[in-house]
């Protein structure tokens, strides 16, 4: 994009590697912030800004149940990053379920793509 192009250009000199992480970083979020518009404009989705907070909110939790418990038990790196990966995923299907993320079609969809 544009944008991306002028702020390389403008950053990249004077501020080097955390220009660079900068530019990725805004451009990241104006690109996801321009998605989510035209989401709300194409689909019916009512509010996508409640539910991106409680997806948030759902995987922060998650991370730091994982990670507590991870750093409690004595697992060799490999297993503590298996183990790690499928309680964060555990984790945040109980969270979400729990915040009441998914509508009832939602589930209905996601159920039928597990069995699947």
């Amino acid at each position: 994009s544009i944008l991306g192009t002028a702020m390389i250009y403008f950053l990249l000199p004077k501020y080097a590697l955390y220009g660079y992480i900068f530019v990725l970083w805004a451009s990241e979020i104006f690109n996801f912030s321009m998605s989510m518009w035209r989401l709300t404009k194409v689909t019916e989705v009512e509010n996508p800004v409640h539910c991106i907070v409680k997806s948030l909110i759902a995987a922060a939790g998650a991370v730091n149940i994982s990670e507590v418990i991870i750093s409690r038990t004595a697992l060799s790196p490999e297993s503590s990053v298996v183990f790690g990966t499928i309680l964060m995923f555990m984790a945040y299907g109980t969270i979400t379920l729990i915040l009441n993320t998914f509508s009832e079609k939602e589930m209905k969809f996601i159920l039928h793509a597990i069995k699947s």
